[in-house]
């Protein structure tokens, strides 16, 4: 595989004699080579230069026949180009990009929407028959349903992220099926039937449980836990009220 780029004069990589001077004439050009890769450098107007970083290109050879004299790696790099443009197209179309402030994660993103890209090609290369005019939506709405299938049905199982109720909603939308509930909420009987003090709240029924057993001190609350049904205070709970040993057990 090889590399044929523009270079920003910036990069620190880029000798000082590679940038553009005001006594080099037009169409002049330079050329650095390592091991790896060749450092083009070429002139197009007065005080402007064109830096080109290749790994395919390893000898300095320039277009005769034109007064331009464009070195081959410029030539090279116009005539294939468009393909690029076409592709930062497609993707710009479609694509997973989100904000970030970590460039492994913008990496990941960018490897993730090529990679649908190719595998649409490849799909409409074995199935040329499909004429519809929002196929690759149809294609990548059902390549990202195959991907995080795996993924959902795994957390499904997880009784804390089924209890809220967009998430299990949206869960049940890409399997396919309801979800089996794996805590018990209790009754309406028992709900309708809760204590309340004079203000309308819950009443103080015990004190948390785990409390005593684990600090020796006694908190009242008025939680209790949707498993076992335990009194359980906010530093022992989590949402909705399952006490941690609970929640543990679950998971």
């Amino acid at each position: 595989m090889t590399l044929v780029v523009t270079v920003r004069k910036n990069k620190r990589f880029c000798p000082a004699n590679m940038q553009a001077h005001k006594e080099r004439a037009v169409y002049y050009s330079n050329f650095a080579f390592s091991k790896e890769a060749t450092v083009c450098t070429y002139i197009p107007k007065k005080n402007k230069a064109v830096i080109m970083l290749s790994s395919m290109h390893m000898s300095p050879i320039i277009e005769s026949n034109k007064e331009t004299a464009k070195p081959e790696i410029i030539l090279y790099y116009n005539k294939t180009k468009s393909g690029v443009d076409n592709m930062d197209k497609l993707l710009a179309e479609y694509t997973v990009k989100r904000r970030r402030n970590r460039w492994p994660l913008a990496l990941f993103y960018n490897i993730i929407d090529i990679a649908a890209l190719a595998a649409y090609i490849i799909y409409m290369e074995h199935n040329p028959q499909l004429v519809l005019s929002d196929r690759r939506r149809k294609f990548l709405k059902s390549l990202s349903l195959q991907l995080c299938g795996k993924n959902i049905e795994d957390r499904s199982k997880n009784c804390i992220v089924t209890s809220k109720l967009h998430v299990r909603s949206a869960m049940q939308d890409v399997l396919g099926r309801k979800l089996r509930s794996s805590i018990s909420f209790g009754s309406a009987t028992s709900i309708s039937q809760t204590r309340r003090d004079s203000t309308g709240r819950i009443a103080v029924v015990r004190s948390c449980y785990l409390c005593r057993e684990l600090k020796r001190k006694q908190r009242k609350t008025r939680k209790a836990c949707t498993n076992c049904r335990k009194p359980v205070c906010d530093e022992h709970a989590v949402t909705p009220p399952t006490c941690n040993i609970c929640f543990k057990s679950c998971n």
